[in-house]
C-alpha cells in the first residue's frame, strides 16, 4: 500500500511539472505569489512560547551569570546546579512538515516556478516566448538580407526562411538588419524590418524543439496565432516545423502584426 501510495505522488507530480512547463508570462505573477507564499506557510511553530523549567525550592540563591553570557546559572537545593530563572524561549521551528504527497508536489512546483518563469533564473533551460521576444526587440547587429526567389530574404531561422515584406501589398517593411542570440538552450535569429516611417518590427525564429506557448489565441484564416502583451510592446507568436517564430514590435498596432504573421504561419 505504502509503495502505491508513493507511485501515486509521482504520477501527480509529474503532471504537475507537465502543466508547469506550459506556463510563460502570461501566467500571473500572483501565480507565484501564491504558491510560494503556501510553501513557506507549510513551516509552523509547534506551539506557543514555553518557560524553562525551574529548580523547585524557596530561598535559592540568585542564579550567577556566565562570564561569556550564556544562560544563568546558580547553586540548587543540595549543592546541586539549578536552572535558569524562569523566561520565555520558543521552542525551534520544524523543518518544513509536508502533509503527504500533496504538498511534496507543491514544493517542487514552488521551485519550478522560480527557475522556470520570468523574473527566476532559468539558467539554459528553454527560454519563455517573451525572453525571445525581448531578444527580437535590440538592434540589428548584422547586414541587412537580400531579397530571395518566392518573396523570401537570403536568410533563414533553423532552415525556416524569412520572407521579403518590402512590397506595398504586404506593407512596406524593408529588411533592414539581422542579430543572433543564444536564449536559454536555443538559438535565436532575427530579421528586423523597417518601414518608411521609421517604425520597426522584429521576426525572430528559435530552433527547434517548439516553446511552451501562452498568451491570447486568436485565428488568422483558420490558422492559431498567440498574441502576447508585453511591456510597452506587441508579440504575435506562432509554431511552424518545429520552430516557434515571434513578431514583436513597440508602436505598431496588434492588426498589423497579425496580418503580416498569418500569410507564414503555415
Amino acid at each position: 500500500m505504502e509503495r502505491e501510495g508513493h507511485e501515486h505522488e509521482d504520477e501527480r507530480v509529474e503532471r504537475l511539472v507537465a502543466r508547469l512547463r506550459a506556463l510563460d508570462a502570461a501566467a500571473p505573477e500572483r501565480l507565484r505569489e501564491a504558491v510560494v507564499e503556501a510553501v513557506a506557510n507549510a513551516a509552523e511553530p509547534d506551539g506557543p512560547p514555553v518557560p524553562e523549567a525551574t529548580a523547585p525550592g524557596a530561598g535559592a540563591e540568585p542564579a550567577a551569570a556566565d562570564p561569556d553570557g550564556s544562560a544563568p546559572t546558580g547553586p540548587g537545593p543540595g549543592g546541586g546546579v539549578r536552572a535558569a530563572p524562569s523566561r520565555l524561549r520558543r521552542r525551534r521551528r520544524r523543518p518544513l512538515a509536508w502533509a503527504g504527497g500533496a504538498a511534496a508536489a507543491l514544493a517542487l512546483v514552488a521551485l519550478l516556478l522560480v527557475l522556470v518563469l520570468p523574473g527566476g533564473d532559468g539558467g539554459a533551460g528553454a527560454p519563455t516566448v517573451p525572453q525571445v521576444a525581448a531578444a527580437a526587440m535590440r538592434a540589428p547587429d548584422g547586414p541587412a538580407p537580400s531579397p530571395a526567389a518566392g518573396g523570401r530574404l537570403d536568410v533563414d531561422g533553423d532552415g525556416i526562411p524569412f520572407p521579403d515584406w518590402s512590397a506595398p501589398a504586404a506593407g512596406g517593411w524593408r529588411a533592414a538588419g539581422t542579430r543572433s542570440d543564444r536564449v536559454g538552450d536555443r538559438d535565436v535569429t532575427t530579421v528586423v524590418y523597417e518601414d518608411g516611417a521609421g517604425r520597426r518590427v522584429g521576426y525572430a525564429i528559435a530552433a527547434a524543439p517548439e516553446l511552451p506557448i501562452g498568451g491570447r489565441r486568436v485565428e488568422r484564416g483558420g490558422m492559431p496565432l498567440w498574441v502576447y502583451e508585453l511591456d510597452g510592446a506587441t508579440a504575435v507568436t506562432w509554431l511552424r516545423e518545429g520552430r516557434t517564430c515571434v513578431v514583436v514590435a513597440s508602436g505598431v498596432p496588434e492588426r498589423t502584426l497579425l496580418d503580416l504573421a498569418a500569410p507564414y504561419g503555415a
